[in-house]
């Protein structure tokens, strides 16, 4: 019978394992869905405005925000199966393989703010030199796609975060 060489179970490495990609699988999704109702409402209110150029940007803008929050939702469910993979082949060090994965998992989180925040910077760009008449739609969105950065990076901080694996 092998001797554990950490402190915590091995079941339980596996399952924290698990349960933090699942948990930013959540918050990814819930940034999603909570992106796709702020454009919905935007162009209900808009009425027969929402074709106009202030609006498309603000939506376009909250279309950059979900795809980025939809490929941490991608990345933490990709972590997550890796996760239950390396457990079902029985990996010989459970803390090494889950810590391996989380870090993957991180690295893939550290791109997706700077992803959004360019998404911002080039829909603004695109704005103000091709259709003026939607740089204030643009900026206004730009501020949302940086809020969603932020909830990006605080999901890699706080849920992904490294010394949480080992905490008793």
């Amino acid at each position: 019978m092998p001797v554990p060489t950490h402190p915590i179970p091995t079941d339980v490495i596996w399952a924290r394992g698990v349960r933090f990609h699942l948990q930013a699988l959540y918050a990814c999704a819930g940034l999603v869905l909570l992106l796709a109702v702020i454009g919905y409402a935007a162009t209900a209110m808009a009425g027969p405005l929402a074709q106009d150029p202030p609006i498309t940007a603000g939506v376009l803008a909250l279309v950059i925000g979900g795809a980025c929050a939809l490929a941490g939702a991608l990345a933490a469910g990709f972590g997550q199966v890796r996760v239950l993979a390396a457990a079902r082949a029985d990996h010989p060090d459970a803390m090494a393989a889950v810590t391996q994965r989380i870090e993957a998992t991180r690295a893939l989180f550290a791109l997706l703010p700077r992803a959004a925040i360019a998404g911002a910077v080039a829909l603004v760009a695109a704005y103000t030199f091709f259709l003026r008449p939607g740089v204030w739609g643009a900026v206004v969105g730009a501020f949302v796609i940086v809020q969603v950065a932020l909830a990006l990076g605080l999901i890699r901080k706080t849920v992904l975060g490294p010394g949480r694996l080992q905490r008793r």
